[in-house]
């Protein structure tokens, strides 16, 4: 009999444990999907601002004749995505002289929290200068990357693009976390 009492005793001890058990581990954890946050995500906005010579060569009239294409790209790792910014043909150029011109585009891109430290935005510009007598000046390709994570609020960035037979603009653009 003492043996049936001690096998009863150790069946019911074993639940009282298992009870306990699963208690403070309902107590403790749940089903641990309350402590699973769902990741926040982040915007940021390129905006591009204005555009200046900053040298005309003197054989020129007092502008440059500027069109050419202006796209920002968000880098996570090995993904990129590419959009355009700003886009001007040499049909609808734009005549650019010393004072500032406001342009104006704008596009977005929203990445993950767990994303932003390895995030980067490329900024890409690729400007030409009619030249209506002679082939046209190649003012030159020029970009800017941006660590996503230094970008706190609104931060503003210049592309310069200095070209050999003295035709020189300035670009300028903003990214905004949102």
């Amino acid at each position: 009999m003492k043996t049936n009492q001690f096998i009863s005793g150790a069946k019911v001890l074993v639940v009282f444990l298992l009870m306990i058990v699963t208690f403070f581990r309902c107590t403790v954890s749940g089903d641990g999907f309350e402590d699973m946050e769902p990741a926040e995500d982040i915007s940021f906005q390129i905006d591009i601002k204005k555009i200046r010579a900053t040298d005309i060569k003197e054989s020129e009239s007092s502008a440059l004749e500027v069109y050419g294409v202006v796209s920002s790209r968000l880098n996570i790792g090995t993904i990129t995505d590419e959009r355009e910014l700003w886009s001007v043909d040499a049909d609808n150029y734009l005549s650019v002289d010393f004072n500032d011109m406001q342009l104006s585009g704008s596009v977005t891109f929203t990445i993950s929290k767990d994303d932003l430290s390895g995030s980067t935005i490329t900024t890409v510009a690729d400007l030409m200068e009619l030249d209506f007598s002679n082939p046209d000046d190649d003012l030159g390709l020029e970009s800017s990357t941006i660590s996503l994570s230094e970008v706190e609020s609104t931060e503003e960035f210049q592309l310069t693009f200095v070209q050999s037979g003295g035709q020189n603009v300035s670009l300028s653009y903003s990214i905004t976390r949102l």
